[in-house]
C-alpha cells in the first residue's frame, strides 16, 4: 500500500513536470524551425516553397514551375555570356594602352589624349570587375534556386522527374533570349496565378531585380567601353588633327586678312559717298537761282552722313565680334595653342598674296565702280562663299576626328557667316539708299550748270 502510495506520488511528480517542460520545449523547437529557415533563406532556398511539402502539390503545379526552370537556366546563360563579352572587351582596351603607350606620344597634345584615355580605361576596367562579381554571385544564387525547385518540385516519390510543361509558351517564344524578354515572361507567369506561380512569386521577383539591375550595369559597362575605344582613336588620330588644325589655323588667318580687306573697301565707299555728297552741295551752292537744287544737295549730304555714320557703327560691332571669334577659337585649341596661333598670324600677315589676290581684285572693283553696287556684289559673294566653304571643309573633318576646338569652332564660325551676311546686307541697302539721292540730286545739278 505504502509503495502504490509512492508509485502514485511519483506519477504526479512526473506529469506536474511535464506540464512544465513541453510547452517551453515547443517555443524551442519553434524558435529552432525559425533559426532554420533563416539559415535556408540566407543560402538562397525558396522558403515558400519548402513550407510545402512536395507530396502535397498536384502534377499540374509542379509541371507548371518546371516551366520556370527554362528561364532560370536562361539568366545564367545570358549572364555567363555577359561576362565574357566584358572581359574580352576590357582585354581589347589594355591591349590598345599598351600599343599606344609603346608609340611613345610626343606631342602635348598627344600626351593629353592619351592620358585621358587611360584614365577612361581604368574606369572601365573597375566598372567591369565590379559587374564580374555581382554576375558571378547572382549566378551562384540562381543555381542554388533552380537546384531547390528542382529538388522539391520536380521529382515524384521515386525520384523521377516530371515532364516540363510551359505554362508561357504563348508568351514567350523559343527565339526570344533577351534578358528583357525573359523578365517579361517570368512577370506575366508570377502575375498570372497559374499554377505554382504563388509559390515562388517573392524568389522570382527577387530574380527578376538581379537581373534587371546586371542588364542596366552591363549597358554603362558597354557604353564606357565605347567611349575608351573612342578615346583610343582620337589618340591614333592626334597627329592628323594636328596637321589639319594647322592648315584651318592658315585659312582661318586668311579668311580674318580678306574679311578686313572687305569691311575696309565697304568703309572706303561710305567715305567716297559723303565726299560725292559734299562736293554737290558746293557745286550746289554756285547755283543761287535754284533753291530746290541746294535741298537737294543737302539731302544728298544728310543722306550720305547718315549712312557713313552707321556702316561705321555695325563695322566697329562687327569687328569686334570677329576678334572676339578669332580669339576664342585660339584660346581652345588646347595644348597646341602656341603653334596654332603662330600658323593664324603667319597667314594673316599673307593676306594679299595666294587665295587673297582674288578677293583683293574684286575689292579694287569695288571701289574702281562703287556705284554699281549689284553688279560687284555677286563677284564678291561668290569669292566669299568658295573661302568660306573650303574653311568650313577643314573644320568639318577636324571635328570628324573628335577634336573638340574643331566641333566648337565649326558652329561658332557658322553663326559668325550669319552674322556677317546679315551685316552686309544692311550697310548695302543704306549704301544704296544713299547711292540713289546723290544720283537725283547730280543729275539734277548737271542739268542746271546747263542752263547756266
Amino acid at each position: 500500500m505504502e509503495k502504490d502510495k509512492q508509485v502514485h506520488m511519483l506519477m504526479i511528480s512526473v506529469m506536474s513536470l511535464l506540464c512544465r517542460v513541453v510547452p517551453l520545449s515547443v517555443v524551442i523547437l519553434c524558435c529552432s524551425g525559425v533559426v532554420l529557415e533563416t539559415a535556408a533563406f540566407s543560402m538562397g532556398w525558396f522558403l515558400p516553397f519548402k513550407r510545402t511539402c512536395a507530396s502535397s502539390m498536384a502534377k499540374a503545379q509542379k509541371e507548371a514551375v518546371c516551366g520556370v526552370l527554362q528561364h532560370l537556366d536562361g539568366f545564367v546563360a545570358y549572364s555567363v555570356q555577359l561576362r565574357g563579352s566584358i572581359n574580352g572587351r576590357v582585354s581589347d582596351l589594355l591591349k590598345m594602352s599598351r600599343e599606344l603607350a609603346a608609340s611613345a606620344p610626343g606631342t602635348e597634345d598627344e600626351r593629353v589624349r592619351f592620358s585621358n584615355f587611360n584614365k577612361t580605361v581604368e574606369d572601365v576596367n573597375v566598372l567591369s570587375k565590379g559587374l564580374s562579381s555581382k554576375a558571378y554571385e547572382d549566378e551562384q544564387y540562381i543555381a542554388d534556386a533552380k537546384e531547390s525547385i528542382e529538388r522539391y518540385a520536380c521529382e515524384n516519390a521515386d525520384g523521377e522527374a516530371y515532364k516540363s510543361s510551359n505554362p508561357l509558351e504563348c508568351t514567350y517564344g523559343k527565339g526570344e533570349s533577351t534578358v528583357e524578354g525573359m523578365v517579361e515572361a517570368l512577370k506575366i507567369y508570377k502575375s498570372s496565378r497559374a499554377p505554382g506561380s504563388w509559390t515562388f512569386a517573392w524568389e522570382l521577383h527577387h530574380i527578376i531585380k538581379k537581373m534587371e539591375i546586371l542588364n542596366k550595369t552591363a549597358a554603362q559597362v558597354f557604353a564606357a567601353c565605347d567611349s575608351a575605344a573612342s578615346a583610343a582613336q582620337n589618340v591614333r588620330n592626334a597627329g592628323k588633327v594636328r596637321d589639319v588644325k594647322m592648315m584651318t589655323a592658315c585659312h582661318l588667318g586668311k579668311q580674318f586678312s580678306e574679311l578686313g580687306a572687305f569691311f575696309q573697301a565697304l568703309e572706303d565707299i561710305s567715305k567716297h559717298i559723303l565726299s560725292t555728297a559734299s562736293e554737290l552741295g558746293e557745286r550746289a551752292k554756285s547755283l543761287e537761282e535754284s533753291e530746290e537744287i541746294r535741298s537737294e544737295s543737302q539731302a544728298a549730304y544728310e543722306s550720305a552722313t547718315e549712312a557713313g555714320q552707321e556702316v561705321a557703327k555695325v563695322l566697329s560691332e562687327l569687328y569686334a565680334s570677329v576678334a572676339a571669334v578669332g580669339k576664342d577659337m585660339l584660346s581652345n585649341a588646347g595644348p597646341s595653342m602656341g603653334e596654332i596661333k603662330n600658323e593664324f598670324s603667319r597667314c594673316a600677315r599673307k593676306g594679299t598674296e595666294e587665295d587673297s589676290v582674288t578677293l583683293v581684285t574684286a575689292v579694287d572693283k569695288i571701289l574702281s565702280e562703287y556705284s554699281d553696287i549689284k553688279a560687284w556684289r555677286r563677284e564678291v559673294e561668290e569669292v566669299w562663299e568658295k573661302s568660306v566653304t573650303e574653311l568650313q571643309t577643314l573644320l568639318t573633318q577636324c571635328a570628324g576626328m573628335g577634336d573638340e576646338m574643331c566641333k566648337s569652332s565649326l558652329v561658332t564660325f557658322g553663326n559668325l557667316m550669319e552674322d556677317i551676311g546679315g551685316t552686309v546686307q544692311h550697310i548695302e541697302i543704306l549704301l544704296i539708299s544713299a547711292l540713289e539721292t546723290i544720283s537725283a540730286a547730280e543729275k539734277a545739278i548737271n542739268a542746271a550748270s546747263r542752263d547756266v
